[in-house]
C-alpha cells in the first residue's frame, strides 16, 4: 500500500520496521503482572445465576421503583444525546 508506506515514511517506521520509529515516541511496555491489581474471577455461565440476578431486580424494583425509573431516564437521556 503506497499510502501507508509514505505515512511510516514521514514517521520514521511503521510495522515493517519498529526499530526505525523514533524513540521519543515509544513506549515501554507495561508489566502488568507487577502491577499489583486485583483479580477478578470471570463470570458464571448466566444459566447458573439467572433465577438469583432476576430476584435481585425484582426486590430493588420492589423496594425502590421511583429511584429506578429516574435512573433510567437519565440512561435514555444521555443515550439520546450522543
Amino acid at each position: 500500500d503506497p499510502e501507508k508506506m509514505a505515512k511510516e515514511k514521514v514517521t520514521g517506521g511503521g510495522i515493517s520496521s519498529p526499530q526505525l520509529l523514533d524513540k521519543k515516541l515509544c513506549y515501554r511496555p507495561i508489566d502488568m503482572a507487577n502491577l499489583g491489581l486485583i483479580e477478578f474471577p470471570l463470570l458464571p455461565p448466566i444459566d447458573n445465576v439467572k433465577t438469583s440476578v432476576g430476584r435481585f431486580c425484582k426486590d430493588i424494583y420492589t423496594r425502590y421503583p421511583n429511584e429506578l425509573k429516574n435512573i433510567m431516564e437519565f440512561v435514555k437521556n444521555r443515550i439520546a444525546a450522543r
